[in-house]
């Protein structure tokens, strides 16, 4: 799977499918302690890196094979996962399809990403 992987064993979480709509290394921050390394793709431009629909095929294809295997899905990105200018669709989908609950992992946006969201009804069904 190109979008979708795991489950993988999480300390806090129990088993997690991962989500990842970013390419790697891409985000808008240059942390030292980042576990991908450098950044390689610097910007604050939100944008569907990958389409949306291909990464909602995956997801659904995923929870239903791993259904009984996973405690979370986590939208983890390899690198900013909010940076995904359609996330509100794929958290949307990601409700629809599995009752399980969905985390994000580096989201340092997601304060701003809310507020924004909040104010132009992008996320308003998503994040009530």
């Amino acid at each position: 799977m190109k979008y979708i992987f795991g489950p993988v064993p999480s300390r806090r979480l129990g088993r997690s499918l991962g989500i990842d709509p970013i390419p790697s290394k891409t985000c808008n921050y240059q942390c030292i302690y980042c576990q991908l390394g450098k950044t390689n793709n610097f910007t604050n431009t939100r944008e569907n890196f990958f389409p949306k629909d291909d990464i909602i095929a995956e997801m659904d294809k995923a929870i239903k094979l791993n259904k009984e295997r996973f405690d979370y899905l986590t939208f983890v990105g390899s690198g900013e996962p909010t940076l995904y200018k359609d996330l509100k669709d794929l958290i949307l989908q990601a409700k629809k399809i599995s009752k399980k609950p969905s985390k994000f992992k580096k989201s340092y946006n997601l304060g701003i990403y809310l507020h924004w969201s909040r104010t132009s009804s992008c996320l308003s069904d998503a994040f009530p």
